[in-house]
């Protein structure tokens, strides 16, 4: 029974190595848009929403080029857990999505690129504008600043909706800087 456990356990620590960004312990981009279709389909079967937010820190290559790259690794690192903190994960650190029991699909995040993230919202556009109020508290409590985005994806188009919250991520940023 014990070799049981450890293999368990060892099984359940290389699914989160693999699918996992090493900085930030999020979702790699390439494993979220895996999980994506799945993710719409379950929730739109069920009646849900699913809404896209693009996230960008603000000023990181500013850090970078004044305070180095461990200075930015280190923002990353401090804004993925602001936003893991502020999502509904599972309970569970199987590194899956759909284990457990969960009684409401989990949000997926996922560290997009460089100073890039995005969150695949279980809900309407004003739940995850809800989601990213709580972001920007948790953000502003440890100095960051960051722009976002958020579109409900309709008729199942995952990158359509990226676009468009990217587009909107930029128009927030851009708002900043007038």
């Amino acid at each position: 029974m014990f070799d049981l456990i450890w293999i368990m356990i060892l099984i359940g620590w290389n699914i989160r190595r693999l699918t996992s960004d090493r900085m930030t312990d999020l979702y790699r981009r390439d494993i979220l848009e895996l999980l994506v279709p799945q993710f719409i389909e379950k929730l739109s079967r069920d009646g849900g929403k699913v809404t896209v937010v693009f996230f960008d820190i603000d000023g990181l290559k500013e850090i970078n080029d004044s305070l180095g790259h461990k200075a930015g690794d280190e923002l990353i690192i401090k804004f993925a857990s602001v936003l893991r903190s502020s999502a509904r994960l599972p309970s569970t650190r199987s590194g899956l999505p759909f284990s457990g029991r969960n009684l409401r699909q989990p949000d997926l995040l996922s560290h997009w690129g460089g100073d890039e993230f995005v969150a695949v919202i279980n809900g309407n556009e004003s739940s995850a504008i809800a989601f990213a109020e709580r972001v920007a508290s948790g953000a502003e409590k440890v100095g960051i600043s960051f722009s976002y985005g958020a579109i409900e994806i309709s008729n199942g188009d995952f990158y359509r909706a990226l676009d468009l919250a990217d587009k909107a991520m930029y128009r927030q940023k851009n708002a900043k800087k007038a």
